[in-house]
């Protein structure tokens, strides 16, 4: 993806457009772009935003994926999706979803529901 590559404005401009583009929320509205906080770097709990990268080998969503980030973090999917792919160490983005968080992995186009275990 490249995320951390970006300046503030372009990762303003794409948090935006991943708000507008995936409902959010149980009326499967999407939220407005002040309702989330700025895409911030960070391995902390509280920040509803997180960019990190896949700790090894990603081979793709298989219905309860467990998902261990460089950052110490590791989240389970909880949406039932299947989709192989491939990658080491993708690059991926978890943003606050309704009640819950999404992961979008890169080279991945669909975001997955997920939840930390760690």
């Amino acid at each position: 993806m490249g995320i951390h590559k970006l300046t503030s404005k372009e990762k303003e401009r794409l948090r935006v457009h991943i708000v507008n583009i995936y409902p959010q929320g149980p009326a499967g509205t999407a939220m407005n772009s002040s309702a989330m906080p700025s895409v911030t770097k960070t391995t902390s709990s509280s920040t509803s935003t997180i960019e990190s990268n896949v700790d090894g080998d990603f081979e793709g969503w298989e219905g309860e994926t467990i998902v261990k980030l460089i950052n110490g973090q590791i989240w389970q999917q909880t949406e039932y999706y299947y989709h192989y792919h491939y990658a080491y160490g993708p690059e991926v983005l978890i943003y606050r979803s309704g009640g819950g968080y999404k992961m979008k992995v890169e080279g991945i186009e669909k975001p997955v529901m997920v939840s930390r275990l760690r």
